[in-house]
Protein backbone atom coordinates (compact mmCIF):
# COMPACT_ATOMS: atom_id res chain seq x y z
CA UNK A 1 0.00 0.00 0.00
CA UNK A 2 2.80 2.44 0.83
CA UNK A 3 4.72 1.30 -2.32
CA UNK A 4 1.47 2.31 -4.46
CA UNK A 5 0.68 5.55 -2.86
CA UNK A 6 4.91 6.62 -3.33
CA UNK A 7 4.46 5.43 -6.94
CA UNK A 8 1.86 7.50 -7.46
CA UNK A 9 3.27 10.70 -5.46
CA UNK A 10 6.26 10.64 -7.42
CA UNK A 11 4.05 10.50 -10.61
CA UNK A 12 2.30 13.84 -9.59
CA UNK A 13 5.09 15.26 -8.89
CA UNK A 14 6.97 14.37 -12.07
CA UNK A 15 3.26 15.67 -13.94
CA UNK A 16 3.91 19.00 -12.23
CA UNK A 17 7.55 19.28 -13.28
CA UNK A 18 6.58 18.60 -16.17
CA UNK A 19 3.82 21.65 -16.66
CA UNK A 20 6.12 24.06 -14.99
CA UNK A 21 8.75 22.96 -17.67
CA UNK A 22 6.36 23.51 -20.20
CA UNK A 23 5.04 26.69 -19.08
CA UNK A 24 8.72 27.82 -18.71
CA UNK A 25 9.44 27.11 -22.12
CA UNK A 26 6.47 28.96 -23.77
CA UNK A 27 7.18 32.16 -21.66
CA UNK A 28 10.54 31.68 -22.71
CA UNK A 29 8.93 31.49 -26.84
CA UNK A 30 6.75 34.61 -25.75
CA UNK A 31 10.03 36.38 -24.90
CA UNK A 32 11.56 36.27 -27.84
CA UNK A 33 8.46 37.10 -30.05
CA UNK A 34 8.49 40.13 -28.39
CA UNK A 35 11.96 40.72 -28.96
CA UNK A 36 11.24 39.99 -32.50
CA UNK A 37 8.37 42.39 -32.69
CA UNK A 38 10.68 45.40 -30.65
CA UNK A 39 13.37 45.13 -33.72
CA UNK A 40 10.28 45.64 -36.20
CA UNK A 41 8.91 47.83 -34.05
CA UNK A 42 6.19 49.82 -36.99
CA UNK A 43 7.70 53.87 -37.12
CA UNK A 44 4.88 56.09 -35.63
CA UNK A 45 5.61 60.11 -37.19
CA UNK A 46 2.91 63.04 -36.18
CA UNK A 47 2.11 65.32 -38.87
CA UNK A 48 0.55 68.98 -38.82
CA UNK A 49 -0.03 70.38 -42.57
CA UNK A 50 -1.13 74.06 -41.97
CA UNK A 51 -4.09 74.26 -44.23
CA UNK A 52 -6.05 71.56 -45.47
CA UNK A 53 -8.51 73.74 -46.77
CA UNK A 54 -5.92 75.08 -49.59
CA UNK A 55 -5.63 72.06 -52.52
CA UNK A 56 -1.51 71.76 -52.68
CA UNK A 57 -1.44 70.81 -49.15
CA UNK A 58 -4.52 68.18 -50.17
CA UNK A 59 -2.05 66.73 -53.04
CA UNK A 60 1.18 66.88 -49.76
CA UNK A 61 -1.20 65.13 -47.62
CA UNK A 62 -1.91 62.11 -50.41
CA UNK A 63 1.98 61.84 -51.22
CA UNK A 64 2.43 61.32 -47.45
CA UNK A 65 0.46 58.49 -47.23
CA UNK A 66 1.33 56.44 -50.40
CA UNK A 67 4.95 56.45 -49.08
CA UNK A 68 3.61 56.06 -45.35
CA UNK A 69 2.07 52.84 -46.42
CA UNK A 70 5.41 51.59 -48.80
CA UNK A 71 7.60 52.16 -46.08
CA UNK A 72 5.35 50.39 -43.13
CA UNK A 73 5.16 53.79 -41.36
CA UNK A 74 2.46 55.00 -38.86
CA UNK A 75 0.61 58.41 -39.68
CA UNK A 76 -0.86 60.56 -36.88
CA UNK A 77 -2.35 63.56 -38.99
CA UNK A 78 -3.78 66.63 -38.33
CA UNK A 79 -4.92 69.68 -40.04
CA UNK A 80 -3.92 72.94 -38.65
CA UNK A 81 -6.52 74.76 -40.08
CA UNK A 82 -4.38 77.61 -40.54
CA UNK A 83 -4.67 78.38 -37.20
CA UNK A 84 -1.39 78.53 -34.95
CA UNK A 85 -3.21 77.90 -31.41
CA UNK A 86 -4.29 74.50 -32.93
CA UNK A 87 -1.02 73.65 -34.03
CA UNK A 88 0.07 74.31 -30.88
CA UNK A 89 -2.21 71.90 -29.79
CA UNK A 90 -1.33 68.99 -31.94
CA UNK A 91 2.02 69.26 -31.50
CA UNK A 92 1.45 68.79 -27.70
CA UNK A 93 -0.63 65.58 -28.62
CA UNK A 94 2.03 63.84 -30.69
CA UNK A 95 3.90 64.71 -27.51
CA UNK A 96 2.16 62.96 -25.26
CA UNK A 97 1.55 59.84 -27.65
CA UNK A 98 4.97 59.47 -27.43
CA UNK A 99 5.64 59.64 -31.69
CA UNK A 100 8.67 58.95 -32.59
CA UNK A 101 8.71 61.90 -35.17
CA UNK A 102 7.06 64.91 -35.68
CA UNK A 103 7.19 66.92 -39.14
CA UNK A 104 5.97 69.74 -38.47
CA UNK A 105 4.47 72.56 -41.65
CA UNK A 106 4.00 76.00 -39.50
CA UNK A 107 1.08 78.15 -40.03
CA UNK A 108 3.27 80.95 -38.65
CA UNK A 109 7.27 81.20 -38.75
CA UNK A 110 7.45 82.66 -35.23
CA UNK A 111 4.37 81.75 -33.12
CA UNK A 112 5.46 78.25 -33.84
CA UNK A 113 8.59 78.10 -31.92
CA UNK A 114 6.85 76.87 -28.67
CA UNK A 115 5.87 73.83 -30.38
CA UNK A 116 9.40 72.50 -31.37
CA UNK A 117 10.57 73.72 -28.51
CA UNK A 118 8.01 71.09 -26.46
CA UNK A 119 9.05 68.42 -28.37
CA UNK A 120 12.96 69.15 -28.03
CA UNK A 121 12.33 68.94 -24.31
CA UNK A 122 10.23 65.53 -25.00
CA UNK A 123 13.42 64.23 -27.03
CA UNK A 124 11.00 64.03 -29.91
CA UNK A 125 12.79 64.65 -33.27
CA UNK A 126 11.22 67.43 -35.57
CA UNK A 127 11.35 68.22 -39.44
CA UNK A 128 9.79 71.01 -40.73
CA UNK A 129 8.37 70.89 -44.00
CA UNK A 130 7.33 73.56 -46.64
CA UNK A 131 7.95 76.10 -43.95
CA UNK A 132 10.45 76.58 -41.56
CA UNK A 133 10.46 78.27 -38.22
CA UNK A 134 12.40 80.62 -36.42
CA UNK A 135 13.31 78.85 -33.12
CA UNK A 136 13.95 75.39 -31.62
CA UNK A 137 15.92 72.42 -32.78
CA UNK A 138 15.02 70.72 -36.09
CA UNK A 139 16.73 67.80 -37.41
CA UNK A 140 16.06 69.38 -41.35
CA UNK A 141 13.47 70.93 -43.45
CA UNK A 142 11.97 69.38 -46.00
CA UNK A 143 10.71 71.61 -49.15
CA UNK A 144 11.72 74.39 -51.99
CA UNK A 145 13.30 76.97 -51.94
CA UNK A 146 10.79 79.80 -51.53
CA UNK A 147 13.27 82.31 -52.44
CA UNK A 148 13.91 80.87 -56.06
CA UNK A 149 9.94 80.33 -56.21
CA UNK A 150 9.70 83.67 -55.69
CA UNK A 151 11.97 84.90 -58.15
CA UNK A 152 11.01 82.78 -60.53
CA UNK A 153 7.51 83.30 -60.53
CA UNK A 154 8.11 86.86 -60.75
CA UNK A 155 10.39 86.28 -63.93
CA UNK A 156 8.21 84.74 -65.91
CA UNK A 157 5.58 86.92 -65.24
CA UNK A 158 8.14 89.73 -66.07
CA UNK A 159 9.59 88.06 -69.23
CA UNK A 160 6.22 87.61 -70.60
CA UNK A 161 5.30 91.38 -70.23
CA UNK A 162 8.11 92.28 -71.50
CA UNK A 163 9.68 94.19 -68.74
CA UNK A 164 7.79 96.66 -68.30
CA UNK A 165 3.66 97.18 -66.78
CA UNK A 166 2.00 97.34 -63.67
CA UNK A 167 1.51 94.15 -61.32
CA UNK A 168 -0.50 93.89 -58.18
CA UNK A 169 0.86 90.90 -55.53
CA UNK A 170 -1.56 88.68 -53.82
CA UNK A 171 0.54 87.13 -50.96
CA UNK A 172 -0.69 84.40 -48.30
CA UNK A 173 -0.50 84.16 -44.80
CA UNK A 174 1.44 86.90 -43.30
CA UNK A 175 4.16 85.60 -40.91
CA UNK A 176 4.39 82.35 -42.81
CA UNK A 177 8.31 81.74 -43.48
CA UNK A 178 6.82 81.03 -47.50
CA UNK A 179 5.64 84.20 -47.62
CA UNK A 180 8.48 85.98 -46.36
CA UNK A 181 10.74 84.59 -48.50
CA UNK A 182 8.61 84.21 -51.56
CA UNK A 183 8.37 88.50 -51.27
CA UNK A 184 12.28 88.36 -50.83
CA UNK A 185 12.91 86.02 -54.19
CA UNK A 186 10.35 88.42 -55.82
CA UNK A 187 11.96 91.79 -54.48
CA UNK A 188 15.54 90.18 -56.18
CA UNK A 189 13.79 89.90 -59.49
CA UNK A 190 12.05 93.48 -59.48
CA UNK A 191 15.78 94.44 -59.07
CA UNK A 192 16.26 93.02 -62.79
CA UNK A 193 13.01 94.56 -64.63
CA UNK A 194 13.23 98.50 -63.78
CA UNK A 195 10.21 98.80 -65.80
CA UNK A 196 7.95 96.66 -63.76
CA UNK A 197 5.69 98.21 -60.92
CA UNK A 198 3.95 97.16 -58.16
CA UNK A 199 1.00 99.52 -57.69
CA UNK A 200 -0.69 96.73 -55.16
CA UNK A 201 0.02 94.33 -52.48
CA UNK A 202 -2.71 92.52 -50.35
CA UNK A 203 -2.88 89.17 -49.34
CA UNK A 204 -5.68 86.14 -48.94
CA UNK A 205 -5.81 83.12 -47.63
CA UNK A 206 -8.87 81.42 -49.95
CA UNK A 207 -9.55 81.61 -53.44
CA UNK A 208 -12.70 83.41 -52.24
CA UNK A 209 -11.06 85.93 -50.16
CA UNK A 210 -8.14 86.28 -53.19
CA UNK A 211 -11.52 87.09 -55.69
CA UNK A 212 -12.30 89.63 -53.54
CA UNK A 213 -9.39 91.53 -53.13
CA UNK A 214 -8.49 90.85 -56.89
CA UNK A 215 -11.73 92.89 -57.18
CA UNK A 216 -10.52 95.76 -55.20
CA UNK A 217 -7.81 95.87 -57.02
CA UNK A 218 -9.10 96.24 -60.14
CA UNK A 219 -11.66 98.67 -59.15
CA UNK A 220 -8.14 100.96 -57.46
CA UNK A 221 -6.42 100.04 -61.03
CA UNK A 222 -8.25 98.49 -63.34
CA UNK A 223 -5.12 99.32 -65.67
CA UNK A 224 -2.33 96.72 -64.93
CA UNK A 225 -1.05 94.30 -66.79
CA UNK A 226 -0.60 91.09 -64.34
CA UNK A 227 -0.50 89.91 -60.93
CA UNK A 228 1.47 87.66 -58.88
CA UNK A 229 0.11 85.60 -56.20
CA UNK A 230 2.10 83.27 -53.77
CA UNK A 231 -0.25 80.28 -54.44
CA UNK A 232 -2.23 78.41 -56.54
CA UNK A 233 -5.43 79.27 -54.59
CA UNK A 234 -5.18 82.80 -54.67
CA UNK A 235 -4.04 82.69 -58.53
CA UNK A 236 -7.28 80.70 -59.40
CA UNK A 237 -9.33 83.54 -57.34
CA UNK A 238 -7.58 86.58 -59.31
CA UNK A 239 -8.70 84.67 -62.18
CA UNK A 240 -11.80 84.04 -61.06
CA UNK A 241 -12.25 88.55 -60.98
CA UNK A 242 -10.48 89.05 -63.53
CA UNK A 243 -12.68 86.87 -65.69
CA UNK A 244 -15.65 88.42 -64.54
CA UNK A 245 -14.26 91.87 -64.99
CA UNK A 246 -13.85 90.64 -68.94
CA UNK A 247 -9.91 91.71 -68.65
CA UNK A 248 -8.56 88.35 -69.10
CA UNK A 249 -7.03 89.59 -71.99
CA UNK A 250 -5.79 92.03 -70.80
CA UNK A 251 -4.44 90.62 -67.46
CA UNK A 252 -2.10 87.64 -66.69
CA UNK A 253 -1.76 85.70 -63.59
CA UNK A 254 0.93 83.56 -62.81
CA UNK A 255 0.77 81.17 -59.29
CA UNK A 256 2.53 78.68 -57.05
CA UNK A 257 1.82 75.25 -55.95
CA UNK A 258 1.14 73.01 -58.94
CA UNK A 259 -1.90 71.68 -58.14
CA UNK A 260 -4.28 70.26 -60.80
CA UNK A 261 -7.13 72.77 -60.50
CA UNK A 262 -3.98 75.16 -61.01
CA UNK A 263 -2.36 73.31 -64.30
CA UNK A 264 -5.51 72.51 -65.78
CA UNK A 265 -5.93 76.58 -65.80
CA UNK A 266 -2.87 76.82 -67.32
CA UNK A 267 -3.39 74.49 -69.96
CA UNK A 268 -6.78 75.96 -70.22
CA UNK A 269 -5.52 79.79 -70.76
CA UNK A 270 -7.11 80.36 -67.52
CA UNK A 271 -3.21 81.14 -65.91
CA UNK A 272 -0.53 82.08 -67.81
CA UNK A 273 1.77 80.25 -65.59
CA UNK A 274 2.40 78.57 -62.09
CA UNK A 275 5.85 77.48 -60.29
CA UNK A 276 5.28 73.31 -59.97
CA UNK A 277 6.91 72.20 -56.45
CA UNK A 278 5.13 68.87 -57.22
CA UNK A 279 3.13 68.54 -53.65
CA UNK A 280 2.85 64.70 -54.65
CA UNK A 281 6.61 64.15 -54.57
CA UNK A 282 7.25 66.89 -51.24
CA UNK A 283 5.02 64.76 -49.56
CA UNK A 284 6.81 61.50 -49.97
CA UNK A 285 10.25 63.46 -49.67
CA UNK A 286 8.60 64.41 -46.01
CA UNK A 287 8.08 60.75 -44.97
CA UNK A 288 11.49 59.31 -46.87
CA UNK A 289 13.46 62.04 -44.40
CA UNK A 290 11.44 61.05 -41.68
CA UNK A 291 12.58 57.42 -41.83
CA UNK A 292 16.22 58.57 -42.87
CA UNK A 293 16.42 60.18 -39.66
CA UNK A 294 14.61 57.52 -37.39
CA UNK A 295 17.23 54.85 -39.01
CA UNK A 296 20.15 57.10 -38.29
CA UNK A 297 21.01 58.63 -41.09
CA UNK A 298 22.50 62.34 -40.87
CA UNK A 299 21.48 64.93 -43.19
CA UNK A 300 24.32 67.04 -44.12
CA UNK A 301 22.85 68.63 -47.39
CA UNK A 302 22.71 72.19 -46.87
CA UNK A 303 21.00 75.20 -49.11
CA UNK A 304 20.02 78.78 -47.44
CA UNK A 305 22.25 78.92 -44.43
CA UNK A 306 19.93 75.53 -42.67
CA UNK A 307 20.37 71.82 -43.21
CA UNK A 308 17.93 70.84 -45.97
CA UNK A 309 16.34 68.50 -48.38
CA UNK A 310 15.42 70.00 -51.38
CA UNK A 311 12.51 69.46 -53.55
CA UNK A 312 12.93 70.98 -57.00
CA UNK A 313 10.50 73.48 -58.98
CA UNK A 314 9.65 73.82 -62.54
CA UNK A 315 7.88 76.83 -64.27
CA UNK A 316 4.58 75.37 -65.99
CA UNK A 317 3.28 77.82 -68.71
CA UNK A 318 0.15 76.98 -71.21
CA UNK A 319 -1.49 78.93 -74.50
CA UNK A 320 -1.48 82.47 -73.03
CA UNK A 321 2.26 82.32 -72.83
CA UNK A 322 2.55 80.60 -76.46
CA UNK A 323 0.47 83.17 -78.11
CA UNK A 324 2.67 85.77 -77.21
CA UNK A 325 5.56 84.50 -78.24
Amino acid sequence: MMKKLFKSLVCSVALVTGLVGCSSASNSSGSGNSDSTSKDKQLVVGVTLSQMSDPFFVNVKQGIFDQAKKDNVKVVFADGQANTATQLSQVEDFVSKQVDLIVLNPTEADPLVPAVKEANNAGIPVITFDRWVTGGKTVTHVGASAIEIGAQAGEALFEYLGGKGKIAVIEHIPGASTTIDRTKGLDEALKKYPGIKVVARQSATSRAEAMSVMENILTANPDIDGVYAYNDDNALGASDAIIAAKKQDKIVVTGVGGTAPALDAVKQGKLLATVDILPLEEGKLAIKTAVDVLKGKKITEQHEGRTWVLQQSKVVNGPQWDKKK
